[in-house]
């Protein structure tokens, strides 16, 4: 669930099986676009491509008509502590 989250996480790397923050390199940047972004209301800089999430691509295309609610579940900062 972490990597379907880390998309566009600033430092995030993604190598044999395991997921972690680079944190030798310099994230400024990365957290300045980020920063902009949540400023901006910017919701497509945050997507879930279908790479990072097949499933809930695969449900989106889905004709399930108008639910009333679907229940997802995300990752939170503690957790990524």
């Amino acid at each position: 669930m972490y990597v379907q989250f880390s998309e566009c996480f600033p430092g995030v790397v993604l190598a044999d099986e395991r997921i972690y923050v680079d944190r030798t390199r310099d994230l400024d940047p990365q957290l300045e676009q980020l920063y902009l972004a949540y400023l901006g209301d910017d919701l497509a800089y945050a997507t879930i491509h279908p790479e990072y999430a097949a499933g809930l691509h695969r449900f989106l295309r889905l004709d399930v008509g108008r639910p009333p609610a679907v229940k997802g579940q995300v990752t939170g900062p503690v957790s990524w502590d």
